[in-house]
């Protein structure tokens, strides 16, 4: 095998050998790496690398799955262009930097993973649903993430494992998606004797579902005054200070209170109205301690009317 790798890749010009054969599935890349100087990596040049690791790069960016891969003492990080959105703006940066430096949010799961499993039992990782929270926008939060992915040990001519390789797909939309689904399916079948009980039923829903639902206040609406019914995650000084026990509806329609303006304006329309929170710091916050930048007023109809408003903090 190893004969047979290296008439098809010699090594005095593997990457440009390497270069011809991805073509199609790798520019951005390769464009970046025709310029790196190679001496200067902890890789070092490509025609001295071992043939696990020429063979790991040829998989790699011949591949059409997204995938990367680390290698040695600095665990060196090489992806393909598939894994590119992916990183988000990590990338052009991620590439040949260490693994720990370009998923540092995150490092301490995968630290455990590669230690536990590759490092120590020489073994293989498969997940079909992970979840990461991963910073891949700089300038945004944390973001929850979901991946099937699969990570397997790369070895060196003296079978020593000297990297690894990961082989994953993004299933975020499909997790997002079904969880939320599983809540309207909930809200749906709810019953009760009545409308109160109805309201509190679709409350106790909604407040199964944290990572979607930070936080929650109903209102009732009844005499042109909106009451407080039930809340989800917050405290008696939260609402206290943000969500007035009772609005008078018939006298506010000047008010600058930003949840009270909202409450009005979704009832007005019967539309879901959306505003933010940014200034509101001390509201429960959502996964990893992220703060809730922006909440919804939601109208409740009943029998042809409005019988209400709830307002949901927005997961970021």
């Amino acid at each position: 095998m190893e004969a047979n790798f290296e008439r098809r890749f010699p090594s005095s010009d593997f990457m440009d050998r390497l270069l011809v054969s991805t073509r199609s599935t790798c520019t951005e890349v390769f464009s970046l790496l025709s310029k790196v100087d190679w001496s200067k990596t902890p890789v070092g040049e490509p025609q001295c690398w071992p043939i696990g690791l020429k063979a790991a790069t040829n998989l790699l960016f011949n591949s059409s799955q997204p995938m990367w891969m680390s290698w040695g003492d600095e665990s060196t990080f090489l992806y393909n262009d598939i894994y590119i959105p992916i990183l988000g703006n990590k990338h052009p940066k991620a590439l040949l930097s260490r693994l720990r430096d370009v998923w540092s949010e995150v490092w301490e799961v995968i630290e455990d993973l590669i230690e536990r499993v590759i490092l120590k039992e020489g073994g293989s990782i498969f997940n079909e649903d992970y979840t990461f929270y991963l910073r891949r926008n700089l300038d945004l939060p944390l973001e929850e993430t979901h991946f099937c992915f699969s990570y397997s040990p790369l070895y060196d001519e003296h079978l020593a494992i000297r990297g690894m390789i990961c082989i994953l797909m993004e299933v975020t939309s499909a997790a997002l998606r079904n969880r939320r689904i599983s809540t309207l399916r909930d809200l749906g079948s709810l019953t009760g004797r009545s409308e109160e009980e109805i309201l509190q039923s679709a409350v106790t829903s909604l407040s199964k579902n944290e990572l979607d639902v930070p936080f929650g206040v109903l209102y009732t609406i009844s005499d042109d005054k909106a009451n407080i019914v039930n809340h989800i995650r917050l405290d008696s000084t939260q609402t206290d200070k943000y969500f007035p026990a009772e609005i008078n509806l018939s006298c506010v329609e000047k008010t600058e209170h930003v949840v009270v303006k909202n409450i009005l304006e979704c009832i007005r329309t019967g539309q879901i109205t959306k505003f933010s929170t940014i200034q509101l710091k001390d509201l429960p916050r959502a996964a990893q301690n992220e703060q809730v930048r922006e909440c919804i007023a939601a109208p409740i109809h009943l029998y042809n009317r409005t019988q209400g408003v709830l307002i949901c903090g927005v997961s970021p």
